[in-house]
């Protein structure tokens, strides 16, 4: 129901955006190759040290409004260099441990300010499988070097108790012999990114992300965490349509 009320709320400032605004569209695909925090996670074949699997890439931009695969961003009139928006993303990890119930992503709400190369923002979780709350702060930048743009992000996420109990927790009826009770308050990651994007032509763009991210001692110290960082690396060839 807040999803839909959040939709209607929305579809106003699309129709608006519609006419005056430009349109865009990309359609690519790639591969994501990420190493996993737990080693025995039943979900979709992830009980691995690493995982690799093909992705989809798509983006439309209408105006202020933009769709990148689940995620829905729309950017509010600015301020000087302050530019604010609201969004409405897929967050949360999915996480089906033996003999333990089902961890599940959910969708979040989230508002926040880019400040010139910092960005704020707030994100709760609206389906209410967490009931989460993740403040989240960024510095981020760019280098044009010739034909390749070299983006890089250092970001930290605060992550409240609800969000860490739900993801990271361990219930009293989910202890084993190997696996103690276990209920975080609220915890927190930090991480590094770089971006190389080599832009081709107008058209085509190879798009390449390495993402390391360090897990604050409220994660890594679950019975369920595996490892203390993780990397993420990410990979794509996209079209632009216009």
């Amino acid at each position: 129901m807040k999803i839909f009320a959040l939709l209607i709320f929305l579809l106003p400032c699309i129709s608006s955006a519609q006419q005056r605004s430009t349109y865009s569209f990309s359609l690519g695909g790639g591969a994501i190759w990420k190493q996993n925090i737990r080693n025995d996670n039943q979900y979709d074949k992830s009980d691995e040290n690493t995982e690799l699997r093909a992705i989809p890439m798509a983006r439309i931009k209408i105006g202020p409004l933009e769709i990148a695969g689940p995620n829905i961003k729309l950017k509010l009139p600015r301020y000087k260099f302050i530019a604010p928006y609201i969004s409405l993303k897929r967050s949360g990890e999915r996480y089906y441990g033996p003999g333990m119930d089902w961890r599940k992503d959910s969708w979040f709400g989230e508002a926040g300010l880019n400040i010139m190369m910092f960005k704020l923002s707030y994100s709760k979780d609206i389906q209410g499988r967490s009931s989460g709350e993740i403040f989240s702060i960024s510095y981020s930048g760019r280098y044009f070097l010739g034909p390749v743009m070299l983006s890089y992000t250092l970001s930290h996420n605060f992550l409240d108790r609800e969000f860490s109990n739900y993801y990271y927790g361990v219930r009293s009826h989910e202890v084993t012999s190997t696996r103690n009770y276990y209920s975080p308050s609220s915890g927190g990651a930090t991480s590094v990114a770089l971006s190389p994007i080599w832009i081709i032509n107008k058209n085509w763009s190879l798009f390449n992300s390495v993402k390391h991210t360090f897990l604050g001692s409220k994660v890594k110290n679950s019975p369920t965490v595996a490892r203390d960082s993780y990397l993420t690396i990410v990979s794509g060839l996209t079209y632009k349509f216009n």
